[in-house]
């Protein structure tokens, strides 16, 4: 059965909406430093959205958490939320052993990170190397592209065990474990780990493990095409201000039939990816295959439109759009990491075609 979705914001979504739009808005104007500014998030109640009542959290949706996340993107506001209130609440939420973790993810007292992709496997997250035994204990391996890592209290790591594909709950300061920090191509803090017989907390193994990473990767999908929506938003509305202002030949630039035909298509584009979000967040409560295939089918469709809407911005303000001081560069830049982070273009296309009634894998 496939869930429905309101496209009307209730009562309650739309007050939620105009508190993480105010916040956001001055967060982004302070720019405060991400952990600061996750506490007050928590305040909001945002780090508990995802998280079960029965464990101090509110019990919401993937589609009111997308509120949030389509602030984020519209002004690039710097929250470790996909990591804590995403990735890390819905694999903590599937653990009975990680009641305590996820209270205090709720209260935004403790930051949760997921690790689970490794150099050799690209976008598999389930082709794991790193092993350890079957309590959680002896992790050895490396992963990658920790998002949110060096504000990390604790990580999920996904190992292969004794007992098979497992999820371990893992300190940050545990004895065997080094923090690898860099930064991404928009700024924002990631790293690598380094595990050396490392022991933590043993989550799920097996199937279960392996539904819960997939479960939580998909909803950080929707969040992040969310996210991108965001930024196309803001996008087209610095382009648009862009070509009001800006003349040629003694007339703004918006008076030119191909230049606003150019923004049509950037707004149309634009609607079409809120769509398929719609479309993808109607789906996250669907049997694993079916809400997977949908989310896929969105991400392929998103990158695409992302892709168009931000490259036409940039192009659209000429040679300052190249500029450091040009705010739309930036927001390209989060859409080319974002695209980049759980599944290229490519990899949904053919996630999507190997989960459907088959047909030609995309070559493009």
């Amino acid at each position: 059965m496939v869930d429905t979705l309101e496209f009307d914001l209730s009562d309650e979504e739309t007050l939620l909406k105009g508190s993480v739009d105010r916040f956001c808005a001055d967060l982004a104007e302070r720019r405060a430093e991400p952990r600061a500014a996750w506490t007050q998030a928590a305040e909001l109640g945002l780090a508990a959205l995802l998280v079960p009542e029965d464990a101090g959290g509110l019990g919401g949706t993937p589609e009111t958490m997308s509120l949030l996340f389509e602030a984020i993107g519209r002004t690039r506001a710097d929250l470790p939320a996909l990591s804590a209130a995403v990735l890390g609440a819905t694999a903590l939420a599937a653990a009975p052993a990680a009641g305590d973790a996820l209270e205090a993810l709720a209260t935004g007292e403790t930051i949760v990170a997921l690790a689970a992709l490794e150099a050799h496997a690209r976008y598999d997250v389930l082709d794991v190397r790193t092993t350890g035994g079957a309590d959680g204990s002896g992790l050895t391996g490396c992963k990658i592209a920790v998002l949110d890592a060096p504000t990390a209290d604790l990580f999920v790591i996904s190992a292969a065990t004794p007992e098979g594909f497992a999820l371990v709950l893992v300190p940050a300061d545990a004895p065997g474990l080094q923090v690898r920090p860099w930064t991404t191509l928009d700024g924002r803090a990631a790293a690598d780990l380094s595990l050396e017989n490392v022991s933590g907390t043993l989550l799920l193994t097996g199937e279960a493990a392996a539904e819960s990473l997939n479960l939580a990767l998909d909803r950080a999908r929707l969040m992040q095409a969310a996210e991108i929506l965001g930024l196309m938003e803001t996008g087209i509305a610095l382009t648009d201000e862009y070509l009001k202002t800006r003349k040629q030949f003694g007339k703004p630039l918006s008076s030119f039939q191909t230049l606003t035909h150019r923004m049509a298509d950037m707004f149309v584009a634009a609607e079409n990816a809120r769509s398929m979000v719609y479309r993808g967040l109607s789906r996250v409560g669907s049997a694993p295959a079916e809400r997977a295939a949908a989310v896929s089918a969105t991400m392929a469709a998103v990158f695409k439109d992302g892709e168009f809407v931000l490259s036409q911005a940039i192009q659209l303000h000429g040679g300052i759009g190249m500029a450091e001081e040009t705010p739309v560069g930036h927001y390209y830049k989060r859409f080319r990491v974002i695209a980049r982070t759980f599944g290229d273009r490519r990899f949904h296309m053919n996630r999507y075609i190997a989960l459907t009634a088959g047909g030609r894998k995309d070559s493009a």
